[in-house]
Protein backbone atom coordinates (compact mmCIF):
# COMPACT_ATOMS: atom_id res chain seq x y z
CA UNK A 1 0.00 0.00 0.00
CA UNK A 2 1.42 3.50 -0.80
CA UNK A 3 2.48 5.31 2.20
CA UNK A 4 2.68 8.58 -0.20
CA UNK A 5 1.15 12.12 1.74
CA UNK A 6 -0.27 9.85 4.94
CA UNK A 7 2.43 11.02 7.37
CA UNK A 8 3.66 11.70 10.86
CA UNK A 9 5.99 14.76 12.69
CA UNK A 10 7.54 14.27 8.94
CA UNK A 11 9.23 11.74 9.46
CA UNK A 12 7.59 8.40 9.55
CA UNK A 13 5.11 7.40 6.60
CA UNK A 14 1.68 5.79 7.80
CA UNK A 15 1.41 2.06 5.90
CA UNK A 16 -1.49 0.26 7.08
CA UNK A 17 -3.69 0.64 10.47
CA UNK A 18 -3.38 -2.12 12.21
CA UNK A 19 -5.07 -3.83 15.27
CA UNK A 20 -5.11 -1.66 18.79
CA UNK A 21 -4.86 -2.93 22.28
CA UNK A 22 -4.44 -0.03 23.60
CA UNK A 23 -7.82 1.90 22.56
CA UNK A 24 -5.59 4.75 20.31
CA UNK A 25 -4.58 4.46 16.32
CA UNK A 26 -1.66 2.17 16.07
CA UNK A 27 -0.04 1.95 12.31
CA UNK A 28 3.09 0.26 10.87
CA UNK A 29 4.89 3.07 9.69
CA UNK A 30 8.21 3.86 7.51
CA UNK A 31 10.97 5.45 9.36
CA UNK A 32 12.01 7.91 6.62
CA UNK A 33 15.36 8.24 8.19
CA UNK A 34 16.30 5.33 9.00
CA UNK A 35 14.43 3.33 6.16
CA UNK A 36 12.91 0.75 8.03
CA UNK A 37 9.62 -0.10 9.61
CA UNK A 38 8.32 0.69 13.24
CA UNK A 39 5.29 0.58 15.43
CA UNK A 40 3.45 3.92 15.62
CA UNK A 41 0.81 4.63 18.74
CA UNK A 42 -0.53 8.01 18.64
CA UNK A 43 -2.61 9.48 21.40
CA UNK A 44 -4.19 13.31 21.27
CA UNK A 45 -1.59 15.63 22.98
CA UNK A 46 -4.82 16.95 24.82
CA UNK A 47 -5.59 13.34 26.42
CA UNK A 48 -4.73 13.99 30.37
CA UNK A 49 -3.00 10.37 30.27
CA UNK A 50 -0.63 11.84 27.34
CA UNK A 51 1.87 13.24 30.44
CA UNK A 52 2.25 9.92 32.25
CA UNK A 53 2.40 8.16 29.29
CA UNK A 54 5.41 10.32 27.81
CA UNK A 55 6.99 9.92 31.37
CA UNK A 56 6.37 6.10 31.23
CA UNK A 57 7.80 5.38 27.64
CA UNK A 58 10.61 7.45 28.07
CA UNK A 59 11.29 5.54 31.09
CA UNK A 60 11.08 2.33 28.90
CA UNK A 61 12.86 3.40 26.46
CA UNK A 62 16.70 3.48 28.87
CA UNK A 63 15.48 0.05 30.54
CA UNK A 64 13.70 -2.63 28.06
CA UNK A 65 15.63 -5.65 28.37
CA UNK A 66 16.89 -7.71 25.59
CA UNK A 67 13.73 -9.98 24.70
CA UNK A 68 11.63 -7.00 24.60
CA UNK A 69 10.24 -5.06 22.07
CA UNK A 70 12.16 -1.46 22.37
CA UNK A 71 10.73 1.94 22.34
CA UNK A 72 12.97 3.78 19.74
CA UNK A 73 11.47 7.65 20.41
CA UNK A 74 9.07 9.32 21.75
CA UNK A 75 7.65 12.33 20.01
CA UNK A 76 6.29 15.01 22.81
CA UNK A 77 3.96 16.81 19.77
CA UNK A 78 3.72 16.01 16.21
CA UNK A 79 0.90 16.41 13.22
CA UNK A 80 -0.66 13.85 11.05
CA UNK A 81 -0.73 14.92 7.63
CA UNK A 82 -2.87 13.11 4.59
CA UNK A 83 -5.32 11.61 7.04
CA UNK A 84 -8.99 13.53 5.92
CA UNK A 85 -10.24 12.48 9.26
CA UNK A 86 -7.80 14.49 11.23
CA UNK A 87 -7.12 18.30 11.42
CA UNK A 88 -4.13 19.25 10.38
CA UNK A 89 -3.88 21.85 13.34
CA UNK A 90 -3.81 18.73 15.76
CA UNK A 91 -1.16 17.91 18.01
CA UNK A 92 -0.60 13.99 18.71
CA UNK A 93 1.89 12.28 20.79
CA UNK A 94 3.59 9.74 18.96
CA UNK A 95 5.66 6.31 20.84
CA UNK A 96 7.34 4.57 18.23
CA UNK A 97 8.89 1.14 18.88
CA UNK A 98 10.28 -1.45 17.04
CA UNK A 99 8.43 -3.76 14.22
CA UNK A 100 9.04 -7.02 15.26
CA UNK A 101 7.61 -10.06 12.52
CA UNK A 102 5.94 -13.07 14.55
CA UNK A 103 2.51 -14.40 15.56
CA UNK A 104 1.09 -13.34 18.80
CA UNK A 105 0.35 -16.19 21.10
CA UNK A 106 -3.25 -15.42 21.45
CA UNK A 107 -3.35 -15.87 17.39
CA UNK A 108 -0.98 -19.45 17.80
CA UNK A 109 -3.68 -20.64 20.30
CA UNK A 110 -6.74 -19.92 18.17
CA UNK A 111 -5.20 -21.21 14.79
CA UNK A 112 -4.16 -24.28 16.30
CA UNK A 113 -7.29 -24.68 18.84
CA UNK A 114 -5.68 -26.73 20.95
CA UNK A 115 -3.69 -25.82 24.04
CA UNK A 116 0.43 -26.46 24.69
CA UNK A 117 1.41 -29.50 26.42
CA UNK A 118 2.31 -28.43 29.98
CA UNK A 119 5.82 -28.93 29.97
CA UNK A 120 6.23 -26.95 26.39
CA UNK A 121 4.12 -23.87 28.14
CA UNK A 122 6.39 -24.02 31.28
CA UNK A 123 9.00 -24.02 29.31
CA UNK A 124 8.01 -20.55 27.05
CA UNK A 125 6.86 -19.04 30.44
CA UNK A 126 10.32 -19.59 32.07
CA UNK A 127 11.37 -17.97 29.22
CA UNK A 128 9.05 -14.84 28.80
CA UNK A 129 9.75 -14.85 33.15
CA UNK A 130 13.78 -14.67 32.36
CA UNK A 131 13.07 -11.66 29.82
CA UNK A 132 10.82 -9.81 32.95
CA UNK A 133 13.23 -10.48 35.15
CA UNK A 134 15.99 -9.05 33.51
CA UNK A 135 13.64 -5.57 32.96
CA UNK A 136 12.98 -5.90 36.81
CA UNK A 137 16.41 -5.80 37.39
CA UNK A 138 16.58 -1.89 35.74
CA UNK A 139 13.45 -1.15 37.67
CA UNK A 140 11.46 -1.25 34.56
CA UNK A 141 8.13 -3.57 35.17
CA UNK A 142 5.61 -4.16 32.41
CA UNK A 143 2.18 -4.65 34.16
CA UNK A 144 -0.30 -5.26 31.94
CA UNK A 145 0.78 -8.61 30.46
CA UNK A 146 -1.76 -10.16 27.60
CA UNK A 147 -1.28 -13.03 25.17
CA UNK A 148 -0.90 -10.41 22.27
CA UNK A 149 2.25 -8.82 24.17
CA UNK A 150 3.62 -12.25 23.57
CA UNK A 151 5.29 -12.97 19.56
CA UNK A 152 6.31 -15.90 18.22
CA UNK A 153 8.89 -16.87 15.52
CA UNK A 154 8.65 -19.63 13.33
CA UNK A 155 10.75 -21.10 15.68
CA UNK A 156 9.17 -20.24 18.81
CA UNK A 157 11.71 -17.33 19.92
CA UNK A 158 9.74 -15.11 22.52
CA UNK A 159 9.88 -11.54 22.24
CA UNK A 160 7.39 -9.21 24.50
CA UNK A 161 6.07 -6.17 23.70
CA UNK A 162 4.04 -3.59 25.54
CA UNK A 163 6.74 -2.41 27.65
CA UNK A 164 6.25 1.34 29.03
CA UNK A 165 3.21 1.14 26.78
CA UNK A 166 0.14 -1.12 27.48
CA UNK A 167 -0.22 -0.19 31.22
CA UNK A 168 0.74 4.02 30.67
CA UNK A 169 -2.38 3.82 27.84
CA UNK A 170 -4.55 1.42 29.49
CA UNK A 171 -2.95 1.21 33.57
CA UNK A 172 -1.68 -1.78 35.24
CA UNK A 173 -3.10 -4.41 36.25
CA UNK A 174 -2.07 -3.83 39.87
CA UNK A 175 -0.81 -0.91 42.16
CA UNK A 176 2.22 -3.87 42.75
CA UNK A 177 3.76 -3.63 38.97
CA UNK A 178 5.98 -7.02 40.21
CA UNK A 179 2.80 -8.54 41.58
CA UNK A 180 1.28 -7.54 38.68
CA UNK A 181 4.06 -9.10 36.44
CA UNK A 182 4.04 -12.21 38.61
CA UNK A 183 0.15 -12.73 38.02
CA UNK A 184 0.47 -11.85 34.48
CA UNK A 185 3.16 -14.56 33.83
CA UNK A 186 0.99 -17.34 35.57
CA UNK A 187 -2.67 -16.20 33.58
CA UNK A 188 0.02 -16.40 30.67
CA UNK A 189 0.47 -20.09 31.90
CA UNK A 190 -3.08 -20.81 31.83
CA UNK A 191 -3.72 -19.42 28.77
CA UNK A 192 -1.22 -21.73 26.92
CA UNK A 193 -2.40 -24.85 28.55
CA UNK A 194 -6.02 -24.46 28.33
CA UNK A 195 -6.32 -22.18 25.86
CA UNK A 196 -8.82 -20.04 27.70
CA UNK A 197 -8.17 -17.28 30.17
CA UNK A 198 -8.98 -17.10 33.51
CA UNK A 199 -11.01 -14.38 33.83
CA UNK A 200 -13.31 -12.27 31.54
CA UNK A 201 -12.44 -12.95 27.68
CA UNK A 202 -9.03 -11.45 26.56
CA UNK A 203 -8.00 -11.19 22.88
CA UNK A 204 -10.37 -13.64 21.44
CA UNK A 205 -9.63 -16.50 24.04
CA UNK A 206 -12.92 -17.11 25.91
CA UNK A 207 -12.93 -17.29 29.66
CA UNK A 208 -12.42 -19.89 31.54
CA UNK A 209 -15.34 -21.46 33.30
CA UNK A 210 -14.53 -21.04 37.29
CA UNK A 211 -15.92 -24.28 39.82
CA UNK A 212 -14.80 -21.45 42.58
CA UNK A 213 -13.21 -17.98 42.91
CA UNK A 214 -10.09 -18.72 40.87
CA UNK A 215 -10.07 -21.65 37.96
CA UNK A 216 -7.56 -24.00 37.99
CA UNK A 217 -6.23 -25.30 34.65
CA UNK A 218 -7.26 -28.42 35.56
CA UNK A 219 -10.88 -27.20 35.80
CA UNK A 220 -10.21 -26.73 32.46
CA UNK A 221 -7.96 -29.17 30.90
CA UNK A 222 -7.73 -32.93 31.75
CA UNK A 223 -5.07 -34.45 32.71
CA UNK A 224 -2.97 -31.70 34.22
CA UNK A 225 0.38 -32.11 36.30
CA UNK A 226 -0.52 -30.69 40.10
CA UNK A 227 2.10 -28.76 39.41
CA UNK A 228 1.17 -26.43 37.13
CA UNK A 229 -1.97 -25.47 38.84
CA UNK A 230 0.37 -25.06 41.96
CA UNK A 231 2.53 -22.68 40.35
CA UNK A 232 -0.84 -20.93 38.62
CA UNK A 233 -2.37 -20.72 42.15
CA UNK A 234 0.90 -19.48 43.66
CA UNK A 235 0.87 -16.62 41.09
CA UNK A 236 -2.70 -15.52 41.81
CA UNK A 237 -2.39 -15.53 46.11
CA UNK A 238 0.65 -14.22 46.70
CA UNK A 239 2.43 -17.20 47.51
CA UNK A 240 5.11 -16.12 44.92
CA UNK A 241 6.14 -12.79 45.06
CA UNK A 242 9.24 -12.03 42.92
CA UNK A 243 9.84 -13.41 39.14
CA UNK A 244 13.01 -14.82 40.81
CA UNK A 245 10.88 -17.17 43.26
CA UNK A 246 8.62 -17.86 40.59
CA UNK A 247 11.68 -18.63 38.19
CA UNK A 248 12.58 -21.49 41.11
CA UNK A 249 9.31 -22.74 40.73
CA UNK A 250 8.98 -23.17 37.02
CA UNK A 251 12.63 -25.19 37.06
CA UNK A 252 10.94 -27.86 39.02
CA UNK A 253 10.43 -31.02 37.30
CA UNK A 254 6.45 -30.98 36.29
CA UNK A 255 6.12 -34.27 39.11
CA UNK A 256 6.78 -32.15 41.68
CA UNK A 257 4.06 -29.94 43.34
Amino acid sequence: MSTQGRSFADRYSLDVQIQSSVGTPVWRALDQVLKRWVTLYLMPRSDVRSIAVIAACQKAASATPKGAVSIINVIEQGTLRGLATVSAAEEFLGVITEWTEGESLDRRLLRRAEPMPPEHAVDMATTIAMTVAAAHSKNLTHGRLRPHNIILADDDTVTISGFGVEASFLGPDRTNGVQADVQGIGNLLFAMVTGKWPGQATDGLPAAAAAGAVPMPSDVTSPMPPAVDALFLGTQDGTILTIETLLVRLAQPLGQS
